[in-house]
């Protein structure tokens, strides 16, 4: 293709000469440029250290090093044909050319390139300059914040803090605790909140404590006249006129007197809180009560029937608007300015926000403390240290001088960023002055920012952007337009549907965008475009039925090596399309963080096993114990246990059974429990140990699938790390990171997951499915805090709706959903725009009968709705869906029959109970780790051929999760990464390139290979690098399996490579290596069948070693050949 059309900008922003902010829109190509800017000032600073790249994630950092790695690898061939492959050699080469004047060895040492996440970059700040930063030394990153900030409030609560502290401390504690009515459970989340977000309010504390309200007033002002001046930009010009003089009209004639100063409408209305009220008189005549537009005017609104030419000039006024194309949003706009509230805090809403104010610096306080006492703390107060080494005269001094001064900063994915990163970065560009070599990069795309929740704030990215100004910069806005990923037909649909979605101006009060249009910057595509599968139905599971066949239709016409996405805005909008997907599809998908173990039956029921051993008086997990499958309990049973005895735990009902009443079945059942219970107690010197135990003795692996059998296991895993002692302490802490743990994600070219997780992400074809349900509605919540670029608004939401500050409440509210609609049209735009080729979008839409005949509507705040102008053409003239009967197999159920559960027999066997865990394991060495050499090959230890094995089994990796058919070059094209990769391993620089030619060569025989391109390829159930351990021979064992997988025939594998530094070409040698490989490791590849026949539930494990050098897959069970 030619030039994009944005070439221009591109060159401009690659411009080291001035500070730069560049809006890149989805597949434009960002990352290479940040990359090629990057090369551009390598190659005129004195250290590669002074070049500093931020990103906001491990991988995006990881990226930016390779992709400069790879280009200065690049830089010693020739250069490409193609312009950027160009363009980037000759950065490149000037580089390569600095480094060598300059004796740096990038390429030997890469780790000199800074490229990291800012989170990284503040923890090396604040432990460079620790007595500026108030860190004092190193502390380590939390991994569950939550229990801090619990912990830190629940202190400021304790009662001796109500009985001894200081009076106002004491005075706001109490005022706090009465309007919430005591309920500390209520406050507990509103607050650990504001924890979480303390670098929003913390410099702004001395405000919330000023009873007076007069910053408070002026941030009333800013954000309702940004309310007005929305309003008077959608009005069009045209019709201002017309709309003063009616509303001077009806003031004049008026019934009631007072109503509004007609002086006051002289002139057309300002945007500002003196014209307010001006605004809402003119507000209040245009719309009804209901706040629709009126359709009549009388006398009761100022227009007497005798005046009838102003009446009709009035009633013309009113169709006219009626009749924008924008009438919809014009008159929402009207309708939120009727209900705007006054510019200051009533004193009862200042008084409880001051004693908000004490006990949130309370709590900051006690959360100090707990981070000093556990030596953690979490990315807040992190980044806050770096900005308090940074600010002032002494930490800009010590920056100066710090070893890595920064010269040229460049900053990745600037829609993410948070107030405490821009505090930072204005710090550390406070003393830079023009001319003086130094240069700022921003780069983000406004309309990709989906990440409120983790603290992300849209607006301050788009107040550079309007601002052109970060602190004393001055900066140059660049805009890119060339989109690479989409095919032609994919950009005009994106340009002509999102166009009309986005709004036409943007909004920084509630961070609404407008949209950037695209052009395109590849050929067209092949059947490429974009589909809108329109359901006629308000049932759920219709929308899911049209979503699998549309994916059953895509994968029946897609290219075999196409890749696929499955996307939607949450997990249970995603969940019901996989479960119905899992039955039919014939090929495995990946689901990446979608179902939650802490949901799976068999997890909770462990869950409440562990809850019943930890505590006897819990009585519902003790019910829900008895009700498990490997107890078995019926219900019957379960009422005679406990007529008479609710008073009792649990425990003690089974230990004095009821002589009458209870069934054979019940009593045989309880008596392996009571047998299990035993053993268990014996271990409750670990509630681990107590919990596996009983689940094992009571056979509940046999009760589970292999998938839930690693879950439960991954559940021990995570108790035992959570128990101090043999005690679990903090029990909400353990829950929270159960709700982290996810069923595995699974292999294949299909891949299932959240809007939020393909961000970054691209794919061929892409559905979005759950477009007709509606997401969660916004909270409520007890606190609402607003930061503007000058002050911050903390309203707490009034105990009754005619308390005075219910207005100020209601509009902070109001601005906060406005926020999250604005959100979730981007998180649109980040779904639609991942697409390669197609994308289909499966929307349904309830039908409802209407005077003019049948008609569809979206459910509120569902995708369907957001795209509701666009796709509503799509739903004309068709049928609604039948009525499916809901029939099921257990359709014979009785009435009022109590209901059934699966469950063991009540003679099945108890199992021998496991042995106690032992902190010490047994590691058995990784068969990988070892190099299998000929007779005159190299020693174990020889580091490069260590080195080989380890560049080859990563390829495999590699090859495995891209696919066979990324692969076809055999790796040619990734030389350059293996040789940095290499260089970073510690591999002498002389011996690089032949390492990178064994690996190549070795990767060539394997991929040439039928059974072991058989070995590498999707399966049913398989893995890489497959962690594992358990008890064998009386012993704790570790392992990492190379490669194991479960084939068509549902037999299991688990295959070992092996691999040597040099060629063998004698067949006898050939002949020998092969011998010697087998007698070598045929004992512990049978520990590792044993090890996942155990975890799998298969009693036969076959066993295969490749052995690279020969290019063949040795079956070490049985020499008939795996089917291919």
């Amino acid at each position: 293709m030619s030039a994009p059309a944005d070439q221009a900008a591109r060159d401009r922003a690659l411009r080291l000469d001035r500070h730069v902010v560049t809006i890149a829109p989805a597949g434009s190509g960002k990352t290479g440029l940040l990359v090629r800017r990057a090369l551009r000032a390598l190659a005129t600073v004195d250290e590669p250290e002074s070049v500093v790249c931020i990103t906001f994630t491990n991988k995006a950092a990881a990226e930016i090093r390779l992709r400069i790695t790879e280009a200065l690898e690049l830089a010693d061939g020739p250069a490409p044909a193609e312009a950027f492959g160009a363009a980037l050699h000759a950065d490149a080469t000037a580089v390569r050319q600095r480094d060598r004047a300059r004796g740096w060895q990038l390429r030997e040492n890469p780790d000199r390139l800074q490229a990291m996440t800012i989170d990284a970059f503040n923890q090396s700040l604040a432990a460079r300059l620790p007595i500026l930063s108030g860190f004092g030394g190193t502390l380590s990153i939390t991994q569950d914040p939550e229990s801090l900030y619990a912990e830190a409030v629940l202190a400021v609560f304790d009662e001796r803090n109500l009985s001894a502290g200081p009076d106002d401390a004491r005075d706001a504690i109490t005022a706090v605790l009465s309007w919430a009515d005591n309920r500390i459970d209520q406050l507990l989340p509103a607050l650990t909140s504001l924890l979480a977000r303390r670098d929003q309010w913390l410099e702004h504390l001395p405000q919330f404590l000023d009873a007076h309200g007069v910053q408070d007033a002026d941030i009333l002002h800013t954000l309702i006249a940004a309310q007005l001046d929305q309003l008077i930009g959608a009005i069009p010009s045209a019709h201002q006129v017309a709309i003063r003089d009616a509303a001077l009209h009806a003031a004049t004639h008026w019934p009631e007197q007072g109503q509004i100063d007609s002086g006051a409408l002289q002139q057309w209305p300002q945007p500002d809180c003196e014209s307010l009220a001006a605004w809402q008189f003119i507000a209040h005549l245009l719309l009804t009560a209901s706040g629709t537009w009126r359709r009549t005017a009388d006398k009761r609104i100022g227009f007497p029937s005798q005046d009838k030419t102003s009446k009709q000039a009035f009633l013309d006024l009113l169709d006219t608007l009626a009749s924008l194309p924008h009438a919809e949003r014009l008159r929402d706009l009207f309708d939120r300015v009727r209900t705007l509230p006054e510019p200051s805090l009533p004193p009862t809403s200042l008084a409880l926000r001051a004693a908000l104010g004490r006990v949130l610096r309370l709590c900051y306080a006690e959360l100090r403390l707990q981070f000093a006492q556990r030596g953690e703390a979490d990315f807040i107060e992190v980044a806050l240290a770096a900005v308090t080494a940074a600010s002032g005269e002494a930490g800009a001094e010590a920056i100066a001088h710090a070893d890595a001064q920064i010269q040229h900063l460049l900053i990745d994915e600037m829609q993410d960023t948070s107030e405490s990163q821009i505090r930072l970065v204005r710090e550390l560009t406070a003393n830079w002055s023009p001319d003086d070599g130094r240069s700022l990069f921003l780069v983000g795309d406004p309309q990709q920012s989906i990440y409120a929740f983790r603290k992300a704030d849209v607006r301050l990215f788009v107040d550079l952007i309007e601002s052109k100004r970060l602190g004393g910069l001055e900066l140059t806005v660049e805009t890119l337009s060339a989109n690479f990923r989409s095919a032609p037909t994919l950009i005009d649909w994106f340009n002509g549907a999102l166009g009309q979605l986005f709004p036409t101006r943007s909004d920084r009060g509630i961070g609404a965008v407008t949209y950037t249009p695209c052009t395109a910057g590849r050929d067209k595509g092949g059947d490429a475009g974009a589909w809108v599968v329109a359901v006629p139905s308000g049932d759920k599971q219709d929308e899911v039925q049209a979503a699998v066949e549309t994916v059953e239709a895509l994968l029946a016409s897609a290219a075999p090596d196409a890749s696929i996405a499955i996307l939607a805005a949450t997990r249970p909008q995603l969940t019901p399309v996989l479960d119905a997907l899992r039955g039919r599809l014939q090929e495995p998908f990946q689901a990446v963080d979608i179902d939650p173990l802490a949901e799976r039956p068999n997890v909770r029921d462990v869950v409440q096993l562990i809850r019943a051993i930890r505590h006897p008086e819990d009585r519902l997990a003790w019910t829900a114990l008895l009700r498990a499958p490997f107890v078995g309990l019926q219900w019957a049973d379960l009422i005679v246990l406990s007529r008479g005895q609710l008073h009792r735990s649990w425990p003690a009902r089974l230990r004095d059974l009821p002589a009458q009443g209870l069934s054979d079945d019940a009593r045989a059942r309880l008596a392996r429990l009571q047998a299990a219970l035993a053993v268990a107690e014996a271990r409750r010197a670990h509630l681990a140990d107590a919990a596996d135990a009983l689940w094992t003795l009571l056979r509940g692996p046999d009760c589970v699938s292999p998938d839930d059998f690693t879950a439960i296991r991954q559940l021990f895993r995570l108790l035992r790390s959570c128990c101090v002692g043999g005690e679990l302490q903090d029990w909400p802490a353990f829950d929270r990171r159960l709700q982290q743990l996810y069923r595995g994600a699974g292999r294949g070219r299909i891949e299932a997951l959240t809007i939020h997780k393909s961000k970054g992400l691209q794919y061929d074809h892409v559905v979005l499915v759950g477009c007709g349900r509606a997401s969660r509605g916004q909270d409520r919540p007890l606190l609402h805090l607003r930061t503007v670029p000058h002050g911050a608004l903390l309203v707490a939401k009034p105990a009754d709706e005619n308390d005075p500050g219910q207005a100020q409440y209601d509009f902070l509210h109001r601005l906060a959903t406005d926020a999250a609609a604005a959100e979730a049209l981007r998180l649109l735009y980040v779904a639609v725009t991942r697409a390669k080729e197609s994308l289909h979008i499966v929307a349904a839409a309830a039908p409802r009968e209407t005077a003019d005949g049948l008609a569809y509507q979206p459910r509120a705040h569902s995708i369907a709705a957001r795209l509701w102008p666009v796709i509503e053409p799509c739903f004309e003239g068709l049928a609604p869906c039948e009525d499916q009967a809901d029939v099921t197999a257990d359709s014979t159920t009785q009435a009022g029959a109590l209901p059934q559960i699966d469950r063991l027999p009540a003679d099945w066997p108890v199992a021998p109970p496991p042995p106690v865990w032992a902190p010490t394991e047994r590691r058995t060495l990784k068969p990988s780790e070892q190099v299998l050499e000929g007779e005159a090959g190299a020693t174990v230890g020889d580091l490069h051929a260590t080195l080989i094995g380890t560049m080859y089994h990563e390829a495999l990796e590699r090859i495995i999760s891209e696919g066979l058919d990324a692969w076809a070059d055999a790796g040619r094209s990734r030389a350059g990464p293996m040789r940095a990769g290499l260089r970073r391993m510690g591999m002498p620089e002389d011996q690089v390139e032949t390492a990178v030619e064994r690996v190549l060569l070795l990767l060539a025989r394997t991929l040439d290979g039928e059974r072991s391109r058989w070995m590498l390829r999707s399966h049913p159930w398989h893995a890489s690098e497959y962690h594992l351990s358990g008890w064998l021979d009386g012993q704790w064992v570790s392992a990492i399996i190379d490669r194991c997988l479960e084939d068509d025939a549902g037999q299991l594998w688990v295959i070992d490579y092996k691999t040597t530094r040099q060629p063998i070409d004698d067949p006898d040698d050939r002949d020998r290596y092969r011998q010697r490989a087998i007698a070598q490791y045929a004992a512990q590849l049978t520990q590792y069948a044993q090890l996942l026949g155990q975890l799998r539930g298969h009693a036969l494990v076959r066993r295969g070693l490749y052995l690279a050098e020969l290019g063949e897959l040795i079956d070490l069970d049985d020499k008939t050949e795996p089917t291919l």
